[in-house]
């Protein structure tokens, strides 16, 4: 992190502040949040396994044909779609 920080700090405008302030606008400086039962899942067994195959197991997303469908479909397709459905 020091050494990305070094390579990008001139493009950057840093000010100094104290955790005091910053624990104002950042919440979890003070505590963490609450994790929900679903991320705990998703982390479970992340150090036992490989990371090809945790991201496998765990990390997937739900493809649904509306989401094939609109990725797929131009745009104009779906504002005349849209128009069709209205009437």
């Amino acid at each position: 992190a020091e050494k990305l920080l070094e390579n990008i700090k001139d493009n950057l405008e840093m000010i100094e502040t104290n955790l005091d302030i910053a624990a104002n606008h950042n919440r979890n400086l003070i505590e963490p949040s609450k994790r929900s039962s679903r991320r705990k899942n998703v982390y479970n067994g992340i150090n036992e396994k490989t990371a090809k195959k945790f991201m496998k197991e765990n990390l997937w997303a739900q493809v649904t044909t509306k989401k094939v469908l609109r990725k797929v479909i131009p745009t104009k397709v779906k504002k005349i779609i849209k128009k069709i459905i209205k009437i």
